[in-house]
């Protein structure tokens, strides 16, 4: 569903817009409501209702013995916030996960498919400069 790379800014009050071509996308089947979660590296998850559901439900299941399942589940769970789509397009991120994965003012948005990662625009370059290992992740692949 979701792909590509956008770049806007977070205002002051916490509020970034949704890509035009994304919120095309939720409108024509009727979602003004995105979930917001901290994410597996330095940045944000974000989910439709019927992708969110089907994470919690697996986290939900993850046993209390399983300590790795549990962080997990504390950090994706513990931290989701549902978020409006307002008139505007744009969706307002509690400034709590905004400081968790350092989003000051320029963003990066990734299209990935079943969700979007939300990214502070220098983590991200950094980030993606960094993993030199793009081709070693391509050989399992067959692309």
């Amino acid at each position: 569903m979701f792909t590509g790379m956008y770049e806007y800014n977070v205002d002051s009050k916490g509020r970034l817009s949704i890509p035009s071509r994304f919120r095309d996308l939720l409108s024509a089947q009727g979602i003004n409501q995105l979930t917001v979660t901290r994410g597996t590296e330095k940045c944000l998850f974000v989910y439709i209702p019927e992708q969110w559901s089907e994470v919690k439900e697996k986290l939900q299941k993850v046993p209390l013995s399983n300590k790795n399942g549990q962080y997990l589940s504390r950090r994706l769970l513990g931290a989701a916030t549902a978020c409006v789509i307002n008139e505007q397009g744009r969706i307002n991120i509690p400034a709590v996960l905004l400081k968790k994965a350092g989003i000051e003012k320029e963003a990066v948005i990734l299209g990935l498919g079943n969700r979007l990662e939300i990214w502070d625009k220098t983590i991200f370059e950094e980030y993606d400069e960094s993993n030199e290992n793009f081709l070693e992740g391509l050989e399992g692949l067959n692309i």
